[in-house]
């Protein structure tokens, strides 16, 4: 085979596995999405008193697109997380996406 023959079947397959990945996060957030529709108002409430109770705790709160935030979780609201990243940001983040919250532990002082 020619290198120009070898580089486009490389581009095409490189454009196939882009457009896979894309395709498998659009059905993962169709699927969180029609769970929102299903899911009754205490269950959505239930999630809320879990949250709440890592108020003022830095957290790693990650999603269902394995993306992760870490920071200090200071407000939970009906359907949204409030969270102050270690950089001074503030970030929103929706309640219905979120797969896990995470106490992240202090680090232990060297003696």
């Amino acid at each position: 085979m020619d290198t120009s023959t070898m580089i486009v079947l490389f581009l095409l397959l490189v454009l196939l596995i882009l457009w896979l990945r894309r395709r498998r996060r659009n059905v993962i957030a169709a699927r969180m999405m029609r769970r929102k529709r299903r899911l009754k108002r205490e269950e959505r409430i239930d999630m809320e008193e879990m949250a709440k109770r890592f108020i003022g705790k830095n957290c790693t709160l990650q999603t269902f697109d394995n993306n992760a935030i870490t920071g200090e979780l200071l407000e939970v609201t009906s359907g949204a997380v409030l969270v102050r990243e270690k950089d001074g940001q503030e970030a929103a983040v929706n309640l219905d996406f979120i797969l896990k919250i995470l106490e992240v532990p202090e680090k232990k002082k060297k003696r």
